[in-house]
């Protein structure tokens, strides 16, 4: 071939090449979310209706609820998303169920995270909630869930912290809030603590997520946008309108 058909061919692939990314850099573009008092440009890892192919993580699609919640649902559990970091890649979230503040805080399960997309972090600490025959004596920290209609000989009772307390045989829960509400529930009135827990309850707890962790920031911050390949998902992925940054981007994160 020669060298004119050969530079020829070259511009040809090249523009392909970069044309594809472009247009990828473009369907990734962020997307306006709007829910009550949420309201934010959504990129990757999160999708909502209308996210393309390829410009978010599985596992973190948003929606809006009937209550306007913004809802997202893990392990067939709903939660409201109250805050969402990018930078440190932090997101607050708050169990959808405790959100009426005239709903009895009663656990059916404990709060289960996918740790493979997130982590719990420092600021987060639990409630431990016990089902008692009775009041255990001399636990001062131990609150009995007058809100409970309960008719058994059964109750539930918290406490802050993971501790199990052994006057209670029951089955135990672990719920996350905030640690800097300990103290408004380590209190001698039951109403306080019980008030206190309601809206810590609603105000959730924070946690990591971990797809992009590493090197997303380091895309957008080069102009890129965050992507993800169903095929190879643990592959960084960073798409640019100039496909020369999208392959560096690829060799620094090998």
């Amino acid at each position: 071939m020669s060298p004119f058909l050969l530079l020829v061919a070259l511009s040809v692939v090249v523009s392909r090449c970069l044309s594809k990314t472009s247009d990828q850099y473009s369907r990734c573009a962020p997307l306006p979310f709007s829910c009550g008092d949420f309201s934010t440009n959504l990129s990757y890892p999160f999708s909502i209706n209308g996210t393309q192919t390829g410009c978010s993580h599985p596992g973190f699609h948003l929606s809006c609820t009937i209550d306007n919640l913004t809802q997202l649902m893990i392990y067939n559990t709903s939660y409201s998303v109250k805050y969402v970091d990018y930078v440190n890649q932090i997101m607050t979230l708050a169990d959808t169920a405790y959100m009426n503040k005239d709903h009895c805080p009663i656990p059916t399960s404990n709060t289960s995270l996918d740790f493979s997309l997130f982590d719990y972090t420092g600021t987060d600490r639990n409630v431990s909630y016990y089902y008692c025959s009775s009041q255990a004596v001399g636990v001062s920290s131990l609150y009995q869930l007058s809100c409970d209609a309960s008719t058994g000989m059964y109750d539930y009772y918290f406490t802050v912290g993971d501790r199990v307390d052994e006057s209670c045989t029951g089955l135990v829960y672990f719920v996350p809030i905030y640690a800097s509400f300990t103290d408004r529930l380590n209190v001698t009135n039951a109403r306080k603590a019980l008030m206190s827990l309601k809206e810590a309850l609603r105000e959730g707890f924070d946690v990591n997520w971990k797809p992009g962790k590493g090197w997303c920031e380091g895309c957008v911050g080069s102009g890129g946008r965050c992507g993800y390949n169903s095929s190879r998902p643990d592959e960084p992925l960073c798409f640019h309108w100039d496909s020369k940054i999208h392959l560096s981007m690829k060799q620094d994160s090998e």
